[in-house]
């Protein structure tokens, strides 16, 4: 295997204080001061921004900024990650396809919403961000208890 497909094909499986690692490595390497940013790995922030962005609720080319958060955003989405990647029955899925389950946790998540009449906003799909399992056991029964929820990861893409 070539050594930059050997690299691209184990950055996903990397912690987040590695890829901040090799973050400043390459920044060093590439003659830049060696300093970086941590690295988040909220794919579900990342499908929430991206469900804003298809139904034109977010057009800004930035995420969401911090000032959105609610208080206790990051254990509850925690907890949904948590939960998600159990319902896939290993943690198995590539970085894309846990993006794609955040989509499709998040638009699960608006459309039960909607049906109980909330309007869907940035502030209501973070305040409500553990809601997912519920949303998603309406939007697709028996998925999460049988362990199939990578289908609808998988599928998407």
């Amino acid at each position: 295997m070539p050594p930059l497909k050997a690299v691209l094909d184990n950055l996903p499986k990397l912690s987040n204080a590695e890829l901040n690692s090799v973050r400043q490595r390459l920044s060093f390497l590439l003659g830049g001061e060696g300093k970086a940013k941590p690295v988040t790995n909220d794919w579900l922030l990342e499908g929430i921004t991206s469900e804003l962005r298809r139904r034109g609720l977010w057009m800004k080319a930035y995420p969401l900024p911090q000032k959105l958060m609610p208080d206790g955003y990051a254990d509850k989405a925690a907890f949904v990650r948590e939960y998600l990647i159990k319902g896939c029955g290993a943690d198995r899925l590539k970085s894309v396809e846990l993006l794609v389950l955040g989509q499709v946790a998040t638009g699960a998540l608006a459309d039960y919403l909607k049906r109980a009449k909330t309007p869907v906003s940035p502030k209501t799909l973070l305040s409500n961000v553990d809601k997912i399992p519920a949303a998603l056991d309406a939007a697709f029964p028996g998925y999460w208890t049988a362990g199939a929820l990578s289908v609808c990861a998988t599928t998407r893409r």
